[in-house]
């Protein structure tokens, strides 16, 4: 188990007295997923409309599966991008419900690229706020997406359980939000997440306790790909 450091993260002004006080120090788990593996076109070629591939159809399952067996689940949230929504579809075939979709979780957009391109990792010299992506998007925006996100979510969902399917980049910005780091800072580090993995986060969005941090975080697990076995991947491409 990870643990974020125990200081202040940044947030609106707590004001308990607003909330019914069985609700002011409640917390909300947060279940990360990746997409399974995508598949290239017949050029090599991989983009925002790549499908999962074979592999990526059997690792969505084998996730679904580990979701059905954990506590019962309140609501699955998913990039509309169609690796990310068959990844849902197969969760939500397991827990018998339908995927919200979410424009907010999609991937920042690096455009259709080779996967020799990929393995190159060209993406690392995209890491300043002001740096944009294909369709012009700054990093600083799409932090701010995210973030905007999980912000709404979490005081959605109080004491829920709920599941959350995207991509590398937007976990990577979400647990980001949840250590209160500032849409405004570089992009220095990144978090691995493979196809497929789970990264739990449980959130308390007015604090743990009282006279504590107005917000707190804990990371329970990251990048959790055990329920995979044999399917889990290395270092591959979104």
């Amino acid at each position: 188990m990870v643990r974020s450091p125990r200081v202040a993260l940044r947030c609106c002004r707590w004001e308990p007295d607003v909330f019914p006080k069985s609700e002011m120090f409640a917390s909300v788990t947060l279940l990360f997923i990746r997409h399974g593996r995508q598949q290239p076109d017949d050029n090599g070629q991989i983009g925002p409309l790549s499908p999962l591939s074979e592999r990526g159809r059997r690792q969505a399952d084998m996730v679904a599966a580990e979701v059905g067996l954990g506590s019962p689940i309140a609501a699955v949230y998913s990039s509309p991008l169609p690796r990310a929504l068959a990844t849902a579809e197969a969760i939500c075939g397991r827990l018998l419900c339908k995927p919200y979709i979410e424009p907010r979780l999609t991937e920042f957009e690096l455009g259709t690229r080779g996967t020799s391109e990929i393995a190159d990792r060209t993406d690392l010299l995209i890491w300043r706020p002001s740096d944009t992506g294909e369709d012009g998007e700054t990093l600083c925006s799409f932090c701010q997406r995210v973030s905007a996100f999980c912000d709404e979510i979490v005081q959605r969902h109080t004491e829920q359980r709920i599941v959350i399917v995207s991509h590398a980049g937007t976990i990577d910005a979400a647990i980001r939000w949840a250590l209160g780091i500032h849409p405004e800072a570089p992009w220095q580090h990144e978090v691995e997440v493979q196809h497929a993995s789970i990264t739990e986060v449980e959130f308390w969005p007015r604090g743990r306790i009282a006279g504590g941090s107005p917000r707190y975080a804990v990371l329970r697990r990251v990048n959790d790909t055990v329920h995979l076995r044999t399917l889990a991947t290395d270092r591959c491409p979104d």
